[in-house]
């Protein structure tokens, strides 16, 4: 009796050990599917995600696009200040820039103070006066951001890097040693991009500084100095050509 219920009990285990087995094996293959949806799943999802992200991306680009051929005061301040670290966000930060340097030295003819008429918040006719240098500080201030920004561009950072040598020449107005300052700047905009075309037009620039044509640029810029106030003459003094500007609105300079 013992031994059958011995071969009874043996004979459980090892049907019980062959039905885990079996079991294993069935469902093993319901695991890996459910792998393989799963992953399945994953892949489609990050998939369609990284697509849509381009999409949109382009879409982004092609509205900031959109916005620089605009050219409006709003649409270039959107640019400037919200996207300034893109391609459309440079290039609009560079027209401003350029704008207020060229500014400031139009204005450099009106003399060391320049007044400005422009009409108040009643509409009544005000002067205001304004020095050019104040232009070309906030121009440098301008050009100096981009110049660290556009680091390692080939086309924006030499065009930076060159317009802050024009700054330096313009002080030359009030200041002759910085036709030095800015012979040293073309100089190292020209070494320093040979390939760019702004090297190349900063490597002119320096040899109109140098030897007899220097010369004859720093005869010019003590004439203008004279003439448009920014030095005391002991001479009758030039006349005033230059017609008083009309009316506009008050100028304000972004710092």
């Amino acid at each position: 009796m013992k031994a059958e219920h011995r071969k009874e009990l043996e004979t459980n285990v090892l049907a019980d050990r062959m039905g885990r087995m079996v079991k294993r094996v069935r469902e093993n293959p319901r695991r890996r599917t459910t792998l393989y949806v799963v992953a399945g799943v994953i892949i489609v999802v990050a998939a369609y995600l990284f697509m849509n992200r381009i999409s949109t991306n382009k879409e982004e680009n092609s509205r900031r696009w959109m916005l620089l051929d605009d050219g409006a005061g709003p649409a270039m301040e959107l640019l400037r200040r919200s996207h300034g670290d893109t391609n459309q966000g440079k290039a609009a930060r560079f027209q401003e820039a350029w704008d207020i340097l060229w500014k400031g030295v139009r204005f450099l003819g009106q003399g060391p103070v320049m007044k400005v008429p422009f009409r108040d918040q009643q509409g009544v006719p005000v002067v205001k006066e304004i020095s050019p240098f104040e232009f070309l500080d906030v121009a440098q201030e301008r050009y100096t951001s981009l110049k660290t920004d556009c680091a390692g561009d080939p086309f924006w950072e030499p065009e930076a890097a060159y317009h802050l040598a024009v700054i330096e020449e313009a002080r030359a107005i009030a200041n002759p040693d910085n036709l030095k300052v800015a012979k040293a700047a073309y100089e190292a905009v020209a070494n320093e991009h040979k390939a760019s075309a702004w090297g190349k037009l900063a490597g002119r620039r320096a040899e109109m500084l140098s030897d007899a044509r220097g010369e004859n640029t720093a005869r010019l810029y003590t004439q203008m100095r004279e003439f448009f106030g920014f030095r005391e003459k002991a001479q009758i003094p030039f006349p005033n050509i230059l017609p008083p500007p009309p009316l506009v609105p008050e100028p304000t300079i972004k710092k």
